[in-house]
């Protein structure tokens, strides 16, 4: 029974994590680019790539501060590699 509730608090805490960064992000995107209440309408196709670019680009804890860009480029690498 406690095996049973320490995977299920482990779930719970990896998905409070995961919501705290997705947080983190929307408030920063909300801040820096489309204010809250903005109709992401109204910005251009470029404008919009240009906002995940920028957010691909930045370093993250959870990769151990490498940036999602990196990680993406070392996987292909390794398919690559495999092929």
């Amino acid at each position: 029974m406690s095996n049973n509730w320490t995977i299920r608090l482990g779930k719970n805490v990896l998905a409070t994590q995961k919501k705290s960064i997705e947080s983190n992000f929307v408030r920063i995107i909300h801040n820096e680019f489309i204010p809250k209440g903005d109709c992401i309408n109204n910005y251009s196709l470029q404008q919009i790539i240009d906002i995940e670019a920028w957010c691909n680009s930045l370093p993250r804890k959870i990769l151990a501060y490498h940036t999602p860009d990196d990680i993406f480029e070392r996987e292909l690498d390794q398919i690559y590699q495999a092929a």
